[in-house]
């Protein structure tokens, strides 16, 4: 019995320690926070970004970021640099001179990168451009997932399917094809949004029942027209959510 009582005491006394430790000191989540790009699942490392049907020549590009951990207590520093291994656009042209840091706004987990391109190559016509986004450490903040530090993003004035298709748009549009894509840009009156979040998202107008609508407007077009995709091949209903 006096065994039993010891251990138990001793079991106790730990339940304790590692409460105290997790309250005062949350583990993962000491010295510098991480900061990484919130653009995809993590499962792909890139955006594509159109100019196609948009009118002005400079747009803004909004990628997110987010920290992992506690909102910080004061405005933080990060720093993103052109991997110029994977870069295919030309600063000046294509893109604006990256700053040197960034600001991240304290009692927040999120901010966005403001990345600013320019369609003024007419081979964006034909060609993509890739602008390749790193982050790097600053002494504010250390690298978030490692599979999200790195993005790419591939500019074009062509159409371009989006980067989530086949994960998520796919239940309400079939298979992808560039003829599908622009009769959805001509029933809905806009292209799909470049983030895959967005176009979740029921505070930005869309999600589930949004598109399970939209999708059922192009399947109905499908039905009473006879459609070829941009290889010769008919394009049949699908079955829409």
């Amino acid at each position: 019995m006096k065994k039993l009582i010891f251990r138990t005491s001793i079991v106790a006394l730990l339940l304790v320690i590692f409460s105290s430790c997790t309250q005062d000191d949350p583990i993962g989540f000491t010295g510098k926070q991480g900061v990484y790009f919130n653009a995809t699942d993590g499962t792909i490392d890139s955006l594509y970004y159109s100019f196609l049907g948009k009118i002005p020549d400079v747009d803004t590009i909004k990628i997110p970021l987010k920290v992992m951990g506690n909102k910080l207590v004061t405005d933080q520093l990060y720093k993103v640099v052109i991997d110029e291994t994977k870069t295919t656009a030309v600063e000046g042209l294509h893109y604006k001179k990256l700053e040197e840091s960034y600001v991240f706004p304290a009692n927040k987990f999120g901010t966005d990168l403001k990345l600013v391109v320019n369609r003024n190559d007419p081979a964006l016509l034909t060609e993509d451009r890739v602008i390749a986004l790193k982050l790097v450490p600053t002494d504010d903040f250390d690298l978030g997932y490692s599979n999200k530090v790195n993005l790419r993003v591939f500019i074009t004035n062509r159409l371009i399917k989006p980067s989530y298709w086949d994960t998520y748009l796919y239940i309400y549009f079939g298979d992808y094809s560039k003829v599908k894509h622009n009769i959805a840009i001509n029933t809905q009156g806009h292209d799909f949004p470049l983030l895959e979040t967005d176009a979740k998202s029921t505070a930005k107008g869309f999600g589930t029942t949004y598109w399970g609508i939209q999708g059922r407007g192009v399947c109905s077009y499908i039905i009473e027209n006879e459609v070829y995709d941009e290889d010769g091949n008919r394009i049949y209903p699908w079955s829409v959510l």
